[in-house]
């Protein structure tokens, strides 16, 4: 897939997250809804790293790899954000109880947006 296309797809994700995180959680269907999200916005946003490393020449090939390239040709401000990010992408897969649900929203919503929203932005 192109670059245009990999940003396209990153921005269409981050777009459906911020929609998500636009409204009231009131039901747990809210919070899953925004996991979901940002599952999806974090996939299309490394993969959008990849894009912008690879037309530079610089190769990855794991989101691990991406992010710390990403983070020394200065794509990305904070490396240890992106690897908490995927860290917690990670978590999103395998696990999912209401308490956890509700401190993922809120590294979402607090934290993560800002990255994607820089990203986003490039």
């Amino acid at each position: 897939m192109a670059l245009q296309d990999k940003k396209n797809s990153f921005q269409a994700a981050f777009a459906s997250l911020k929609d998500a995180l636009s409204t009231p959680v009131t039901e747990d269907r809210d919070r899953a809804g925004i996991i979901k999200n940002f599952e999806f916005t974090f996939e299309t946003g490394w993969e959008y790293l990849r894009a912008l490393l690879d037309d530079q020449g610089i190769g990855s090939n794991t989101p691990r790899e991406a992010i710390e390239r990403a983070f020394q040709a200065r794509m990305i401000d904070s490396e240890s954000v992106w690897l908490a990010l995927m860290k917690d992408r990670k978590l999103t897969v395998h696990t999912y109880d209401r308490t956890f649900a509700q401190s993922m929203v809120d590294r979402i919503r607090l934290q993560y947006f800002t990255e994607f929203e820089k990203l986003a932005r490039r």
